[in-house]
């Protein structure tokens, strides 16, 4: 399974790379998103009692937030995550304080220490400790403000009960979004393990297309050159041996074996000049099949 984005592992893996940029990328927007959600509210504030305590807990509280969502760099995956946690421990105890603030369990916003941890969810997928630790922070302020307004113990414990398991399925959600994008990773991984061995088998065709034009290209210019060839072998050795021939029949070896020679020149000459029309009509890098 790929490295996750808090160990720092595998910085050099595209896939790894690229999957954790893109998971920074979703928490920057989320937590800029959340503290417009939570500036709004100051709204349903003006409604609330102990409204200027109340104001200075959700200012601090969008400040958190937003100094986490400015720290979502890829290139410091681990001061991303330990700043997200921070943020949802900013978080956890803003929702207590603003709760104990407002009424306690009769403040309009009693509901969001249930909510919080779904809330975290959302913004921080792969980080089920980041859930983890709001949904306990949530649980013991909600079980704290009853016990500080008298409750009876059954409604504390009930209060306990399920408040665990909201938590425990907030993070639950967290560890399937976190397999979830582990598995995404892997199949961008490879994918990009079968780019590479396509360019390579490619870059191994292109090659023996290569040799294969080279060993074309010669065996072209041998059977040009072979019988010229043949021919001035005949004539020289034919002239060497100084037989009492007369003038003419040697004027007539001697053309023949020009003659010969001549079209050496131009066999090689057809070669060459072939060879470079096709690399001027091709593009760079090309490879061109010989002509039949």
């Amino acid at each position: 399974m790929p490295a996750s984005p808090a160990t720092g592992a595998g910085r050099d893996d595209p896939s790894l790379a690229a999957g954790t940029a893109a998971l920074l990328r979703y928490r920057r927007r989320t937590f800029r998103f959340g503290a417009l959600l939570i500036a709004s509210c100051w709204v349903i504030d003006l409604f609330q009692p102990h409204l200027a305590e109340v104001a200075v807990v959700r200012v601090l509280w969008v400040a958190a937030v937003l100094v986490a969502a400015s720290l979502q760099r890829p290139e410091r995956p681990r001061l991303a995550n330990l700043s997200s946690h921070l943020g949802s421990l900013a978080t956890g105890a803003a929702v207590v304080a603003i709760v104990a603030l407002d009424g306690g369990t009769s403040s309009v916003y009693v509901g969001m220490l249930l909510a919080t941890p779904f809330a975290v969810l959302v913004a921080m997928v792969e980080l089920p400790t980041a859930a983890a630790l709001n949904g306990a922070i949530c649980v013991a302020g909600g079980a704290a403000i009853r016990l500080w307004e008298g409750q009876p113990w059954i409604q504390v414990v009930s209060w306990l009960l399920l408040s665990t398991v909201m938590t425990a399925l907030a993070t639950w959600g967290t560890i399937a979004a976190r397999r979830a994008w582990r598995m995404e990773v892997a199949a961008e991984r490879r994918r990009w393990q079968a780019l590479e061995q396509l360019a390579e088998s490619e870059r191994q065709r292109a090659e023996a297309q290569r040799f294969a034009e080279v060993g074309r290209l010669a065996a072209h210019v041998a059977h040009e050159v072979n019988n010229p060839l043949s021919v001035v072998k005949s004539n020289v050795q034919w002239l060497g041996q100084g037989t009492g021939s007369d003038g003419g029949e040697r004027e007539q070896v001697v053309a023949d074996t020009l003659a010969s020679v001549e079209r050496i020149v131009e066999a090689v000459d057809e070669v060459r000049r072939r060879a470079g029309d096709r690399l001027a009509r091709s593009p760079q890098g090309a490879v061109v099949k010989p002509d039949r």
